[in-house]
């Protein structure tokens, strides 16, 4: 490290370096430190760490972004597929060996850890003393613990010998070791030894309020322990069923870039940031637990917690990094699921999960020539081009009117925006859906996309991932959510538009709130009314003697959530929408009618609502495609649960972008689609008002 320092501090002027990282408070501040010491002329750019890594994946393979850049080692086989990192030979035997396995890539080192981070058992010194054998307790529970995600639940499926892949590195979802874990894991959690349907942060709550002895959580969740404990204890997660629960590690790591532009310098900077004067104060100042052995007696004099945290995790896996890794989520959350909420057998549950891995991992379509699709397109150009110029040299200006080149001047600047801003963006994406993307590269495929989305390759038109049955559910979706908007905001403003109303002003302030207020602010509260634990949906259904509802367990009790949420956001907009036009309907004739001896009724039907259709048709077009395209109510309430049967087509689309191995092309045939039935809707509407 002194050999780095003095060449770093040399008389010829260093060159500086760009650093990404997605820490935090204590931690970044530790970061900062250590390179204002011991690395001076680096710069450090924290960036959210929502989207980081596809930030990072799209800087990297257009031969840009920082030199160097800190996240979890999960990535690195994709970014090795790329050819986006940079080699670090150095030697590092001050590191733990099994965390620089973890980001070597046959003789190659590809990374340094800086910290480790995995699932370990929190307890305290007053909690009842854990069996050896968590299976052979009574009573209970005695673990708070969140099942929601494979990540979670991994560490019981461990214990019956689970891997997410074989060893030849083959997908092992619908493995003996999975079946047997997954029903290992239920009989925990139905002789209550575990916590049933808790998150993460509602297990920690129950730890904090003494209602379970022991929490299994990560290093995380230290600080804000801390803040109601003192006699904190940290252990491995337990032993069950005689075998040893193992979680995944994730190990944080440098990376260099492969296209800086000063790969030495870069090099001695990672070493810095991975030597044990860094650890020490990264340790000691951000809790981080570092992966240097040698330091944990030290860290254990000043950090007894930190030491204990750094030995829980001898047990833990560190997470494959293989690309398929991004794909094996999904599926696995989906089994585990099936079998802990819906009762299914895990057999049958892992062979469809298994089913749709595979459908995520399907090969990229072949490439095709180009010649013919620049044939096409250049013929589609002439022929855009040719109509143009035929309608610009037809056209002549009316008397009184500017002429043709007239007309150009001011109205260019205008179109110019247009196209920049609304015809680029799909033009884009249309091309973009003739391509298929892996690999960090493009290549041509022509109608391949289409072709494996129409045709519901190998899944069948009625199966979740299917495009036909998602085209259902949106359907329904939209046409259910439309008529209870319309429906709900025109007897609203009927209600309001009563001359003698008595505080119509606030009825009709509170009213359009659920309008004013951001929607994914609405729909992550109503997220947590429909809560199974703490909801209070069920807890009014409990108050009344029914039974508390697991609105996430089943399609059409996840759709009405959905469809609920949605309700509530959209109804002001068509009561404004309905009370503006009764504003403005004749009065005379209502009031004629009424001397006539006209009903209410009859003067609902046969004057207010014919006259009040005309302003709705278009509120309503406005909703259909608003409604038709609400990925936030979809993905930030129900998030597609339970298994992808409540997503929409554009939700869909947005998995296979970012959550299906980076399949862009993919998802952009998909929303061609979406805009193409948008189009023909749009048409279609336009078409018969044309006709009236």
């Amino acid at each position: 490290m002194l050999v780095a320092l003095v060449l770093l501090a040399g008389a010829t002027p260093s060159p500086e370096l760009t650093l990404w990282h997605a820490w935090r408070g204590a931690e970044r501040e530790a970061l900062e430190r250590v390179l204002k010491e011991q690395a001076p002329g680096v710069q450090a750019i924290a960036m959210p760490f929502d989207g980081f890594s596809e930030k990072i994946s799209a800087a990297l393979s257009h031969g840009e972004g920082p030199d160097l850049f800190i996240y979890p080692h999960d990535r690195l086989g994709q970014w090795r597929q790329e050819g986006a990192l940079l080699a670090l030979d150095s030697a590092s035997d001050h590191l733990s060996q099994e965390a620089l396995g973890a980001l070597r890539d046959g003789d190659n080192l590809f990374g340094l850890p800086l910290a480790t981070k995995a699932l370990v058992l929190f307890g305290r010194r007053s909690s009842p003393a854990l069996p050896k054998d968590l299976a052979q307790a009574t009573g209970g529970p005695w673990v708070a613990t969140s099942t929601n995600s494979y990540y979670e639940a991994f560490p019981w499926l461990a214990a019956a010998g689970a891997r997410p892949f074989d060893a030849k590195g083959r997908p092992a979802l619908n493995s003996l070791e999975h079946q047997k874990g997954l029903k290992q894991l239920k009989q925990l959690i139905e002789q209550k030894k575990l916590t049933k349907g808790l998150d993460s942060a509602q297990a920690r709550a129950a730890f904090i309020r003494n209602e379970v002895p022991y929490l299994l959580d990560g290093p995380w969740a230290l600080n804000e322990l801390q803040k109601h404990f003192d006699d904190l204890t940290v252990r491995s997660s337990p032993t069950i069923f005689g075998d040893q629960s193992r979680p995944f590690a994730t190990i944080e790591a440098i990376f260099a870039s492969a296209h800086t532009l000063h790969p030495n310098r870069a090099r001695r900077v990672a070493e810095i940031l991975a030597a044990d004067a860094s650890a020490t104060i990264r340790a000691l100042q951000a809790g981080q637990l570092v992966p240097n052995p040698s330091l944990w007696d030290v860290i254990e004099q000043q950090s007894p917690i930190s030491a204990a945290l750094a030995r829980a995790q001898a047990h833990a896996i560190p997470l494959p990094t293989t690309p398929a890794m991004r794909a094996f989520w999904g599926p696995a959350k989906d089994a585990i699921t099936g079998v802990l909420r819906q009762n299914r057998a895990p057999k049958i549950a892992l062979s469809e999960a298994e089913g749709r891995l595979a459908h995520l991992l399907a090969p990229l379509p072949k490439r095709v020539h180009a010649g013919p699709w620049v044939g096409v397109l250049a013929l589609l150009l002439l022929g855009f081009a040719a109509v143009i110029w035929r309608r610009w040299s037809q056209y002549t200006a009316p008397p009184g009117l500017p002429s043709a080149g007239t007309l150009a001047v001011f109205v260019g600047p205008g179109l110019a925006a247009l196209v920049l801003l609304v015809a680029t963006p799909i033009l884009t994406g249309v091309v973009m859906s003739f391509f298929a993307h892996g690999n960090g590269s493009w290549h041509l495929v022509g109608l391949a996309n289409y072709q494996a989305i129409l045709v519901a390759e190998g899944l069948g038109a009625t199966h979740p991932l299917s495009f036909w049955f998602t085209l259902f559910v949106t359907v329904a979706w939209t046409v259910l959510n439309v008529v209870a908007h319309v429906g709900i905001g025109v007897g609203l403003a009927l209600i309001l538009n009563q001359p003698n109303l008595r505080f119509g002003t606030p009825f009709r302030i509170v009213l359009i709130l659920p309008w004013a207020i951001p929607n994914y602010v609405t729909a992550l509260a109503w997220r947590g009314l429909f809560d199974e634990q703490i909801g209070a949906i069920n807890a009014m259904i409990s108050l009344f003697g029914g039974s508390g509802v697991a609105w996430w367990d089943q399609s059409l009790t996840a759709f009405a959530a959905n469809l609920t949420t949605n309700m509530w956001l959209g109804f002001p907009f068509m009561m404004v929408t309905a009370l503006g036009a009764l504003a403005s309907l004749p009065n005379d004739q209502i009031e004629a009618a009424r001397l006539d001896g006209a009903s209410a009724w009859m003067r609902l039907r046969h004057i207010i609502l014919p006259q009040l259709l005309p302003a709705m048709i278009p509120a309503m077009l406005l909703g259909t495609i608003w409604t038709f395209n609400a990925f936030n109510v979809i993905y930030l309430v129900s998030g597609g649960d339970p298994a992808h049967s409540t997503d929409i087509l554009v939700s869909e689309a947005y998995r296979w972008a970012f959550e299906g191995q980076g399949r862009y092309g993919y998802a952009a045939a998909y929303s061609v689609l979406i805009f193409g039935l948008l189009v023909v809707f749009g048409l279609m509407s336009s078409g018969r008002k044309a006709r009236r």
